[in-house]
């Protein structure tokens, strides 16, 4: 039910469903007072090309595009003990692959940390349950499938029952108590495998957990090169509407982290 009214949210009062929602207040509201409603609609378009031009849009990003690529060098030398790699949702009953897979954000997550684990030959631990309803396999399980079966690298551990961030970092945390390494130490720092716009919440998730967290992002944007006042940076793009609808999330998710679960602890 919470993943649910989640979901509404987001596609209520994120772009583009806060201009379509307000579109149809000004539509109503018109009926009897035409003028505030024609000011709705049009304060409507305004929130659509705010939230569209590539300035705007790399500005948000700059916030969260604040860890930088792994380097070899930070490879070589690190003191990290696991790779852990964070869900991102499944494709369902793809006719393709017979059944679930990953979306192609998770993927792309895989086979980021597929890479690492090649340049550090460190353990795999994959994290991801089974959100909004869906039945199994877990996210952990289709990750591991690929992982294995594609990228042909072995998975240590799994996580399957988390929901969100929050839960991937508390439910990993235990893992890593509960099931020590060879040498009889336990994991307490980790190289983290997510989207970079989503790792700074899922590193304040992963300290809260206790876990010393090195950020290994995948997918960097450099936002600071849409900070530009030019006519290609103003004018509204179906692409940067995308990246700021995921931009919007990633902030208000923080927001949400810091209100429901940090304070709390």
């Amino acid at each position: 039910m919470n993943s649910f009214i989640n979901m509404l949210i987001e596609r209520v009062f994120l772009p583009p469903g806060l201009t379509i929602l307000l579109t149809i207040i000004g539509l109503i509201w018109m009926r009897r007072h035409h003028k505030q409603g024609v000011g709705i609609i049009v304060i409507g378009l305004i929130v659509n090309i705010f939230f569209t031009s590539p300035i705007i849009v790399g500005t948000m990003g700059v916030g969260l595009m604040r860890y930088p690529a792994l380097s070899k060098a930070d490879l070589d030398t690190t003191s990290a003990q696991a790779i852990v790699i964070l869900g991102c949702g499944r494709f369902p009953d793809s006719q393709e692959y017979w059944g679930d897979t990953l979306k192609s954000c998770g993927l792309n997550r895989v086979r980021y940390g597929a890479w690492v684990q090649r340049h550090s030959g460190l353990p795999i631990l994959v994290t991801g349950g089974c959100p909004h309803g869906h039945e199994p396999p877990s996210e952990a399980i289709l990750m591991q499938r690929a992982l294995q079966n594609e990228f042909q690298v072995p998975v240590r551990w799994l996580e399957k029952n988390s929901r969100n961030t929050f839960e991937n970092a508390r439910f990993t945390a235990k893992i890593f108590q509960e099931n020590p390494l060879d040498n009889g130490e336990v994991v307490t720092h980790i190289l983290l495998v997510t989207h970079a716009m989503h790792m700074p919440r899922a590193v304040e998730a992963f300290e809260q957990a206790g876990l010393t967290v090195t950020a290994a992002p995948t997918l960097l944007i450099n936002a600071s090169n849409r900070i530009q006042f030019t006519l290609p940076a103003i004018l509204p793009s179906a692409q940067d509407g995308y990246s700021s609808t995921l931009f919007i999330h990633e902030y208000l998710g923080r927001l949400w982290y810091q209100l429901h679960y940090f304070l709390q602890r």
